[in-house]
């Protein structure tokens, strides 16, 4: 919860809006979720287990059975083999630090506005 209370304070800091919500298990999922997505323009997940069938995957998943339309970026550990070595260097190394999140995110959102951009202007063209 720490990582991801710092990844908050770091897109706030640069004028992102951010919802922290820490869903306490894995499964099930809990429904409340589904209401807050409604809201989002980007969901994201931080892990720091495996990412494939973690909270992000259930949450993921959740999202997709109620016909919810919202990007889904999950952050967490990759399903490879990985170095031995201290934690922090490992994380760092794979790219879950709140610096690297941070960045990666507001690179989402920056491609994702461009590409609305690109549609609007791509339909006021062809009108």
């Amino acid at each position: 919860a720490t990582l991801t209370i710092e990844v908050a304070e770091r897109l706030r800091a640069q004028g992102s809006g951010v919802l922290v919500v820490d869903p306490r298990w894995v499964k099930p999922c809990s429904p409340a979720l589904v209401g807050l997505a409604r809201t989002a323009k980007l969901v994201v997940t931080v892990e720091d287990g495996i990412r494939d069938g973690g909270v992000g995957a259930s949450i993921s998943q959740l999202l997709r059975d109620h016909d919810l339309d919202v990007s889904v970026r999950n952050f967490g550990i990759p399903t490879e083999f990985l170095e031995q070595g201290k934690r922090a260097q490992i994380l760092s190394e794979i790219g879950l630090t709140a610096q690297d999140i941070s960045r990666r995110i507001v690179e989402t959102v920056a491609h994702r506005i461009q590409e609305e951009a690109d549609k609007t202007e791509s339909g006021s063209v062809s009108n």
